[in-house]
């Protein structure tokens, strides 16, 4: 199947009817998926307000959309992470979008202001400095900082801190280069 000229799914063999239906439904270009792969491409490129205002109205629209309240919500993290939260929710656990949601609530739990309480130690202020910097989508320099605090203790925070670099890496893909540029020292830091 071809889009702009761009192979978007491929199919070979024979399906029953129906199943050739599925198929064509999940893959057929409609504005609305044009849309979700826009607001993805502004998730990765640092640009989170932008996705979240180009997604606002398709969420208002479907309320039952889940891969749409997954992705909202994604966007919203880094914005207004308490208004993530609830979008999330939407997602039920056995939904195809459950991950992404999950992915969502983490970030918007770290990026809360009024998240759970942090142990008082010197390593505080370098985990805090990391998650605005994530939170601002300084993405370079976040994973930089709170992987410095992971080689310090890898478990600082009951494991929060490496929950959070494992969220920003899902975030951003594992083929982007800033997560390529940092996987190395993270692994060094959890498994040290």
């Amino acid at each position: 199947l071809f889009h702009r000229g761009e192979i978007v799914a491929e199919l070979a063999g024979a399906l029953p009817e129906p199943q050739l239906r599925a198929w064509l439904d999940q893959h057929l270009p409609t504005p609305k998926r044009d849309q979700l792969a826009q607001a993805r491409t502004l998730l990765r490129a640092g640009r989170a307000a932008a996705a979240a205002a180009l997604l606002a109205p398709l969420a208002a629209a479907a309320p039952a959309d889940h891969e749409v309240a997954a992705l909202a919500a994604r966007a919203l993290a880094f914005t207004d992470p308490a208004a993530a939260l609830p979008l999330a929710d939407r997602v039920p656990p056995g939904s195809a979008w459950a991950d992404d949601a999950a992915l969502a609530a983490t970030l918007a739990s770290a990026f809360r202001a009024d998240g759970p309480a942090l142990p008082e130690s010197p390593l505080r202020p370098r985990y805090l400095d990391a998650v605005a910097l994530l939170r601002r989508e300084s993405f370079d320099a976040g994973l930089a900082a709170l992987i410095a605090v992971l080689m310090d203790r890898p478990d600082y925070a009951d494991g929060r801190a490496k929950a959070l670099c494992l969220a920003i890496f899902r975030h951003l893909g594992l083929r982007h280069p800033i997560v390529e540029n940092h996987s190395r020292a993270f692994g060094m830091a959890v498994n040290c």
